[in-house]
């Protein structure tokens, strides 16, 4: 409570997203922004992955899911599947499912 006696909202997140970005990191003139790990205009190999997989999707939980895996990633740089999936199962996606978003990653670990 403020010392006005009124109740104060806390101040909005902001994200990385900004004008002209989705949440891949892409500007509408196709620059990149910087993205986890990103050296310049380089994007990480899962931001890449989930591109080229179709693991971005509607874009909404994309952010989530890139900085979950890259933590599964960091923990464990060649995991299974079954490992995938058990590690990406707190991030929901209300889109078509998880398929893609799986490939990306699995793609992005190397893994079959």
């Amino acid at each position: 409570m403020a010392a006005d006696g009124h109740t104060r909202s806390p101040p909005a997140a902001t994200s990385r997203i900004g004008p002209g970005t989705s949440s891949t990191g892409m500007r509408a003139s196709g620059s990149r922004q910087r993205g986890p790990g990103a050296d310049g205009d380089r994007l990480h190999r899962l931001q890449e992955a989930f591109l080229a997989h179709g693991g971005y999707q509607c874009g909404i939980c994309t952010p989530g899911q890139i900085l979950a895996a890259k933590a599964l990633l960091e923990a464990n740089p060649h995991p299974t599947r079954a490992e995938i999936q058990h590690w990406m199962m707190g991030n929901l996606c209300r889109c078509t499912g998880y398929y893609k978003i799986i490939d990306s990653i699995a793609a992005a670990a190397g893994v079959d």
